[in-house]
């Protein structure tokens, strides 16, 4: 009787050992992907680079715009919102996430933008200064009027639900094979509007 408690009781600890370790990985897993998400919601492009380099783009937006048009466009993704509804543990050092994510409708950004260029070119006080305009002041004009856009109140969003795993390689978690899908949802309207400039 003593032998089958004791081995029950093994039993028991192995099974309780397995559940803490999956607990601990959706917990460790669940603090990386709210990091990636603060890196993103940052708008800084160093901290954005760590997870998504669109470097291509940025080469092409560099050689138009300001960095400080630039950063007027990466701030809009503070607005952005998610919700994790559902994690799932397929092992030890991977975890699957299904949230709900919101972002800012850069269609309507590009719609309302693309509208104020066009009214401020069309004017005759544009029209008399823009032989003598500098690269600088053409830029600042590009840059308030895109301030102009993201804060009207006419500005939407829209929703996505996706999905993506977490792995943990070598003591850390990152995103897994469904990244580019994921960061797509995240950036996949902000590249339009960034193409669009060119």
């Amino acid at each position: 009787m003593n032998k089958i408690s004791k081995v029950i009781a093994i039993i028991m600890v192995l099974f309780l050992s397995v559940g803490l370790v999956g607990c601990n990985a959706v917990e460790e897993a669940t603090k990386a992907f709210d990091e990636m998400m603060a890196a993103f919601k940052s708008g800084e492009k160093e901290k954005i680079f760590e997870y998504y380099n669109f470097e291509e783009e940025s080469k092409i937006i560099d050689d138009m715009v300001s960095d400080e048009f630039y950063s007027v466009v990466l701030s809009t993704l503070s607005k952005m919102d998610y919700k994790i509804k559902n994690t799932e543990k397929i092992d030890g050092s991977t975890v699957k996430f299904t949230v709900d994510l919101t972002t800012i409708d850069f269609s309507k950004v590009m719609e309302l933008y693309i509208n104020k260029i066009m009214e401020m070119v069309a004017s005759p006080e544009y029209q008399a200064r823009v032989s003598s305009m500098t690269k600088e002041e053409y830029q600042k004009e590009l840059t308030d009027k895109m301030v102009e856009v993201i804060e009207s109140p006419d500005m939407t969003t829209k929703e996505n639900q996706v999905e993506l795993t977490m792995n943990k390689v070598n003591g850390t978690w990152y995103p897994g094979p469904e990244k580019d899908e994921f960061i797509k949802s995240v950036f996949s309207s902000l590249m339009d509007a960034v193409n669009s400039l060119v």
